[in-house]
This record gives C-alpha cells, structure tokens and sequence, in this order.
C-alpha cells in the first residue's frame, strides 16, 4: 500500500517554543483538511433548527498536530486574554517522512467550551454555512471551535494512511478545565466527526422561507492551519425546507455522489 508510518513526536514537552514560527511544511509529509458532506440531517422538533453531523478529514502526507501551551505573562503567572478568558496558545508542528519536527507556526489558540463538550477546542477549525440557492450566505452556526479527534475512518486507501491512530475519542487528547498543555492529532486517512446533537451543530431557521439550500461545510475556514491544499476544503449538500397545507414543514435531503439518505425530517405544527 505504500504506507509511511510517521510517528509524531510532542513539540517541547509542555514547553512553549521560544519562537512564533520556525522553519517550514515539508509537502511530503504535510496534512491536507478536507470535509465530507453534511449528514444526518433533520430538523427539530419544533421545526426551528435544522440539525445535522459533519465530519473534517485528513487526505493529506502526514498527520495534523496542534499543540496548546498556558501563555505566561513576564515568565511567572498565566496569561488571560482581551476579553479576561483564560486560553491556549496553539502551534502547528511541521513533520519529516521519518517522523522528526522541521519547524512550527503559531496558528491561533484553544479555548475551553462549555455545553456538551466540556473540554478544549481549537479556533477556526471548520466552519458551517447554510446557504441560499444562489450560494449566498442564508445562516451561520456558532461553532468554530473543535477538538481534533479521529473518531472515524475516512480512507486508508491513500498513501500514508495511519491505519492505527491514537486519540480515537474525545475524551483523549482534548484536555479538562485544568490543562496548560494540549496535544491534537487529525491522522491520515482519519476524520473528525461532531454529530448533530452537540452544542452548535444546528442551524436557525425558523424565518427562512421554504426553498432550496445548501450546508456548507469548510475545514480551515480562516487559513490559519498549513496544509497542502486549501481549494478542496469545502462541501456542499443540497436541503429542501417545504412546508404542507397542514403547516407542517420538513427537510428533503439531496443524494449526494453515490451517498442516499432519507428524505426526512421531524414535523411541526403553527409558526
């Protein structure tokens, strides 16, 4: 299969590095983020929020890793932030064929989220759109922040593949309320998936007209992350919204490639 097995190594041991950025990706080893179709999608029980899951995958050379590390102000107490939050500051560590570190860059920071996660999350990870049949903005979710996990496999077709990842829940690598330093790894071949019944995953719809849609669904929406390719981060999945003479509405999912789900959705009645 050609398989490389790249083992990646912690950055510093739970040390910030000294510097924000030193050397570069090495493309033969370099992650690539890509999504998958939005699924599992159904509205609410009161027909305002269209709910679904998504999932962000690795199809790159080699594994994402994103470092947190506690901030210190003047080398002795913790750094809070702006807005008097206590945060992470996040690295993407750059990696050879064999697995050693060639450089790091700055790429944001973790923050800890509240809800059904209750753990830490990287900023900007992936970001969720619905949009209008022109492919205008229509809503967008809240949800921005992820834990990296490889909770599924995408494909371990392609070359590089880890076929045995680490951290395949989220109560892994994502850290507790206490943390000052985090390790997160998407692998090759591996995806992350939040289903739609985390804090987030939804989004608002009770004013929209029926209508043809589309969720969107964009890894590294802010191209803070480095990776190989970021021209094929974003999917698309067609929704109907259609509301019946009995003023009860429901979402018809669009088969997408050779992927067919129900036409279904909870239905609601008034407005």
């Amino acid at each position: 299969w050609g398989v490389i097995a790249i083992s990646a190594k912690p950055g510093a041991a739970g040390r910030m590095p000294a510097q924000e950025s030193v050397g570069a990706l090495d493309e033969s080893s370099a992650p690539d983020l890509k999504s998958l179709p939005a699924f599992d999608i159904s509205l609410s029980g009161n027909g305002r929020s269209l709910r679904f899951g998504a999932n962000v995958w690795n199809g790159g050379n080699g594994p994402m890793v994103v470092e947190g590390y506690e901030p210190v102000d003047g080398g002795h107490r913790p750094a809070a932030r702006h807005d008097g939050e206590r945060h992470l500051d996040a690295y993407q560590y750059f990696y050879d064929q064999d697995g050693e570190i060639t450089g790091h860059e700055m790429v944001g920071e973790f923050t800890f989220h509240e809800g059904n996660h209750n753990h830490w999350h990287f900023e900007d990870f992936a970001s969720y759109t619905l949009l209008n049949a022109d492919k205008s903005e229509a809503v967008r979710s809240s949800k921005v922040s992820f834990c990296l996990a490889n909770t599924d496999a995408v494909d371990y077709t392609i070359p590089n593949a880890e076929w045995r990842p680490g951290n395949t829940d989220l109560g892994s690598d994502c850290g507790g309320r206490s943390a000052s330093y985090l390790r997160q790894v998407l692998d090759t071949g591996s995806g992350d998936t939040y289903h739609q019944f985390r804090t987030g995953q939804a989004f608002r719809v009770g004013n929209l007209p029926d209508g043809v849609y589309y969720i969107s669904v964009k890894a590294n929406p802010v191209g803070n992350l480095l990776e190989l390719d970021t021209e094929n981060n974003e999917s698309l999945r067609k929704v109907v919204l259609k509301t019946n003479k009995r003023d009860q509405r429901r979402v018809v999912v669009r088969q997408v490639g050779v992927v067919e789900e129900e036409s279904w959705g909870y239905f609601r009645t008034g407005r």
